[in-house]
């Protein structure tokens, strides 16, 4: 037979060794929330990197598009003097044909009166 002091002692060790389990089970749950806590902030993270990366290419290629117009604009400003050249260059020449054709008129209208009289 069992002394009362030792079933006492058995009992307070039990229910010690009940208080252990409810606490590992307790802590069992506290590590469960937080791995799918880290989960969560894990896939959360990969999200955003996809989001910077896309990002990045996206700049990337709004970059490449705002160089190709800029040679795009200097081609255009290069063909522009060309013509600005071009349109000054003929209206020297249309100003000599004017100028020409005046002479022309005045001398005709000349040989025109010489003829009359």
């Amino acid at each position: 037979m069992e002394s009362a002091e030792h079933v006492a002692l058995k009992e307070k060790t039990m229910a010690q060794l009940e208080d252990e389990r409810v606490k590992c089970a307790n802590l069992q749950k506290e590590i469960t929330k937080l791995q799918e806590e880290l989960n969560e902030m894990a896939k959360t993270a990969e999200e955003k990197r996809k989001e910077e990366v896309q990002l990045k290419s996206e700049k990337k290629e709004k970059d490449q598009q705002i160089e190709n117009l800029g040679e795009e604009i200097k081609h255009l400003k290069n063909l522009l003097k060309k013509k600005d050249a071009e349109i000054n260059q003929l209206s020297v020449t249309l100003e000599k044909v004017q100028s020409e054709l005046t002479s022309c008129k005045n001398e005709l209208n000349a040989k025109h009166d010489d003829l009359r009289s």
